[in-house]
C-alpha cells in the first residue's frame, strides 16, 4: 500500500503515465470487497467491544440449531427408521423425513418464483451495502483491523495521490485510448464512488478537496453517456455502479452549492445550467426513472435512484428560492449582461413543478417508491425518510386552484376545487403497506419510525375523509388511471366536467343579467318620473323662464360662433341678414295699429292633418287681404316669402326690446316667435315704398 502511495503522487510524470490502469487495477482489488460507509464510520466504533455471538460462525451455528429444532418438532420426528429415494439412475439415497420436508419446501419455493418472477420487485435484495441497509454487517477484530487499515489509506491517498491519478485517466478516457479494456469505465466509475462516498459518509469531513477534479462536465457527461448506453443494452450491473456514482456526484454538487467559497459556488452554478437550464439539458433523472422494471435491478439500486431524485429537487427547490424572480428583474430581464446574470436569469425562469408535474410524475413512480416502502424494516432511515418526502411533495403540489369570487358574483356550486396530486396515492397498495406500517407493534416505540406512522396515520384518515364524500374512491383506488392529473380532478371535483363547469357558469352569467336588467329597468322608471316632477314644476315658475331666456342666448351665441366659423364665400350673406335685422328695427318703431293687427290676423297657425300618414302638418299662415299682394306668378311668391321672412325677425326684435306680456306666433316652420301687444307708433310698408 505504500508502493502505491509513492507511485500515486508522481502519476502525471511521462515516465509514470504507462501505469496509470495498472494502478486503477490495483485500487479497484483492493478496495471491491470493502463498504465505503463502513470504512468511513470506523472511528466511530473504535472502541466498542465485539460480542461473542456476533462471530460469523457463531451465527451460522445458531442459524443451523433453530432449523434442526422446528423440524425436530414437527409429528414426523417422534418416529425412528430410514427413508430411502430411489433416483432415475437406478440407485438408492437414504436420506431423512426432515430433510427431505425441507428440499421439497426449497423446491417448491423455487418454482413459485420462476412462475411469478415480477412477483419479487428486486433481484438480490441481500446486497452488502450498508448505506442503505438498516442493520449492518457483524464484523470481527479481523474486519475492524482492515477497516482501520483502509481508513488511514484512503486519508493519505486523498490528500496526495487522488488529483494525479484522476488526471491521469481523464486523458485516457478523453482520448479513447487504445489501451482501455470494456471493463475499464465501469472500474474508473467504481473507484470514483468509494472514494466519494467515503468523503461523504466520514466523520472527518473538511474541505473538498481533490475530489473537485471529479466535478467537472468532463465526468458528468461520460457518466450520463454510460447511463444511456447500458439501459440500451440492458447491462444492469454497470448500469446500477453508474447510477450509484450519479447520486453521489450530486451530494458533492449539493456541497459546492452551500460552499462559502464563491468559486466553488459559481462551478455549481455552471453545473446545474449545463444539467437543468440550458435550451439542451443533459439530465437523466426522467429517463432512469422512468426505466426502472421490477424484478430486474438489485433494491440498492432503487435506493440509489431515491437519493438522486431526492437530492436532485433539493438543489433544484434551493436555486429557485436563491434566484426567484422579483418586479425588478422582471423588468430588467431583457437587459441581461454576462454570464452570470444570464445563468441566474435562466433560474428563475426555469419552473421546478412544471419540471415535477411533466417529467416526474406519473403511477410507475408511485409505484416503484411503493415497492421500496415495503421493505421498511430493512431500509435505512435515510431512506425512508426520501420515500415519504417525495409522498408529501406529491400531496403538497397543486394542479388546480380555485377561481377568486368578488362578493357581488356568487360562487359556481359546480366550480373547480383546490386540486392536488395526493389522490395518486390512495391506490390498494399503498394502503396495505401502510396497514402494516400502523399493525407493526416493534416500531411503535421506535423514534426511527416515528415520521413513518405519522405519515401513515394522516394519509389514511385522508382517504377515510375522501371517501366519505365520494364512495366511488373505494373502487377507484383498485386501479392504474393512465392520466393521474385528469383523475385527481376529477376526483376531487366529484366526476364534474368542464361542460357541466362551463354550463352552470352560463347560467349564473344569464341570471346576473336577468337580475342587473330589472334593477335598470326599476332605477331608470323612478329617474324619468323625477325628471317629469321637475319640468311641471318649472313651467309654471318665473326661475324656468330666465332658465329658458339663458338657454336661448346661449343658443344665439352658439349660432353666432358656427357663423363665424364658416367659410369666406358666406361674407355676403351675413351682411344681407344684419341689413335686414337694422332694417326691421327701424320698422317696427314705426309700426301701426293696423298693420300689427293685420299681422296678427295673417299669422294665425292653420293645422292640417293629413289623413293618408296620420301626421299632424302645419300649413302657412293664410293671409284675409290682398291689399299687399304683388301681381305675378312666381315673382309675386317669392316677395311674399321675403316679406314674411322680414316682418318674423321685426316681430322677434321687437320681442327683445319690449318686457311685455308676449303671445306665441307660429310661422309654418315649428319657430314660436313672442309678438308684442303694445302699439308702434311708426310703420314703414314696403310695398308702398315701392
Amino acid at each position: 500500500m505504500e508502493i502505491i502511495l509513492v507511485l500515486g503522487q508522481e502519476m502525471e510524470l511521462r515516465e509514470n503515465a504507462q501505469y496509470n490502469l495498472l494502478m486503477m487495477e490495483f485500487l479497484h482489488h483492493l478496495l471491491k470487497s470493502h463498504d465505503p460507509s463502513v470504512v468511513a464510520n470506523w472511528n466511530s466504533n473504535q472502541g466498542r467491544e465485539v460480542p461473542k455471538s456476533s462471530s460469523l460462525l457463531a451465527a451460522k451455528r445458531k442459524q443451523e440449531l433453530t432449523q434442526r429444532r422446528s423440524f425436530a418438532n414437527t409429528r414426523h420426528g417422534h418416529f425412528g427408521g430410514t427413508w430411502v429415494m430411489q433416483q432415475r439412475d437406478g440407485k438408492r439415497q437414504y436420506v431423512g423425513a426432515a430433510a427431505k420436508s425441507a428440499n421439497e419446501a426449497s423446491q417448491r419455493r423455487t418454482l413459485s418464483k420462476r412462475k411469478n418472477r415480477k412477483a419479487e420487485p428486486f433481484v438480490g435484495s441481500s446486497g452488502q451495502l450498508v448505506h442503505s441497509r438498516r442493520v449492518p454487517t457483524e464484523e470481527g477484530p479481523v474486519t475492524r483491523r482492515a477497516n482501520e487499515t483502509l481508513y488511514k489509506f484512503c486519508q493519505r491517498f486523498l490528500e496526495d495521490c487522488y488529483g494525479p491519478v484522476i488526471k491521469s485517466l481523464k486523458n485516457e478516457f478523453r482520448r479513447d485510448s487504445v489501451r482501455l479494456e470494456e471493463e475499464d469505465k465501469v472500474v474508473f466509475f467504481r473507484l470514483v464512488w468509494f472514494f466519494n462516498q467515503w468523503w461523504r459518509l466520514s466523520r472527518t469531513r473538511k474541505e473538498l478537496g481533490n475530489l473537485i477534479f471529479t466535478m467537472d462536465l468532463f465526468t458528468f457527461n461520460l457518466v450520463l453517456n454510460a447511463t444511456d448506453f447500458f439501459s440500451q443494452h440492458k447491462k444492469y450491473q454497470k448500469l446500477a455502479q453508474t447510477v450509484a456514482l450519479y447520486s453521489e456526484m450530486m451530494n458533492l454538487l449539493l456541497d459546492l452549492q452551500t460552499s462559502k467559497d464563491a468559486t466553488e459556488n459559481m462551478m455549481a452554478m455552471g453545473l446545474m445550467d449545463r444539467l437543468f437550464y440550458s435550451s439542451e439539458p443533459i439530465d437523466r433523472l426522467p429517463k432512469l426513472l422512468s426505466g426502472w422494471l421490477p424484478g430486474t435491478f438489485t433494491r440498492e439500486y432503487l435506493c440509489d435512484l431515491v437519493e438522486l431524485c431526492h437530492v436532485t429537487f433539493k438543489l433544484l427547490d434551493a436555486n429557485e428560492k436563491r434566484f426567484g424572480l422579483t418586479a425588478d428583474q422582471q423588468n430588467k430581464k431583457k437587459q441581461v449582461q454576462g454570464r452570470e446574470e444570464k445563468m441566474k436569469a435562466a433560474v428563475a425562469e426555469f419552473d421546478v413543478k412544471v419540471y415535477f408535474c411533466r417529467k416526474i410524475v406519473s403511477n410507475h413512480v408511485v409505484t416503484m417508491y411503493i415497492h421500496l416502502l415495503n421493505q421498511y424494516r430493512m431500509n435505512a432511515t435515510q431512506i425512508n425518510y426520501h420515500v415519504l418526502a417525495m409522498f408529501l411533495r406529491l400531496s403538497r403540489t397543486e394542479i388546480a386552484t380555485p377561481e377568486i369570487h368578488s362578493a357581488d358574483i356568487p360562487i359556481n356550486p359546480l366550480g373547480t376545487r383546490r386540486v392536488t396530486l395526493e389522490p395518486m396515492l390512495y391506490n390498494i397498495q399503498l394502503i396495505l403497506v401502510l396497514k402494516h406500517v400502523l399493525n407493526d407493534i416493534a416500531i411503535r416505540n421506535d423514534k426511527d419510525y416515528e415520521f413513518l406512522v405519522t405519515f401513515a396515520k394522516n394519509l389514511l384518515n385522508n382517504f377515510w375523509q375522501a371517501a366519505q364524500q365520494n364512495p366511488m374512491l373505494y373502487v377507484e383506488c383498485l386501479f392504474r388511471h393512465v392520466t393521474p392529473h385528469r383523475f385527481c380532478e376529477s376526483v376531487t371535483n366529484m366526476y364534474v366536467s368542464e361542460e357541466l363547469q362551463m354550463l352552470a357558469e352560463r347560467e349564473l352569467l344569464l341570471e346576473e343579467q336577468r337580475r342587473y336588467e330589472s334593477e335598470y329597468m326599476e332605477h331608470d322608471g323612478s329617474h324619468d318620473e323625477e325628471n317629469d316632477d321637475d319640468e311641471d314644476e318649472l313651467e309654471f315658475t318665473g326661475e324656468a323662464l330666465q332658465a329658458s331666456e339663458v338657454k336661448k342666448d346661449s343658443k344665439k351665441s352658439s349660432s353666432k360662433s358656427d357663423d363665424d366659423d364658416t367659410t369666406d364665400s358666406e361674407p355676403s350673406m351675413r351682411e344681407h341678414e344684419e341689413k335686414e335685422a337694422s332694417f326691421s328695427k327701424l320698422n317696427a318703431s314705426a309700426m301701426s295699429d293696423e298693420e300689427s293687427s293685420d299681422l296678427a290676423s295673417r299669422s294665425k297657425e292653420i293645422r292640417v292633418n293629413d289623413n293618408e300618414s296620420g301626421e299632424e302638418k302645419k300649413a302657412y299662415p293664410v293671409e284675409t287681404s290682398n291689399k299687399r299682394r304683388p301681381k305675378g306668378g312666381e315673382d309675386s311668391d317669392q316677395s311674399e316669402t321675403d316679406d314674411l321672412s322680414n316682418k318674423r325677425q321685426r316681430v322677434m326684435q321687437k320681442q327683445t326690446d319690449n318686457d311685455s306680456s308676449d303671445e306665441d306666433v307660429d310661422f309654418g316652420d315649428n319657430t314660436p316667435v313672442a309678438v308684442a301687444t303694445t302699439k308702434p307708433k311708426y310703420f314703414v310698408d314696403d310695398d308702398e315704398d315701392e
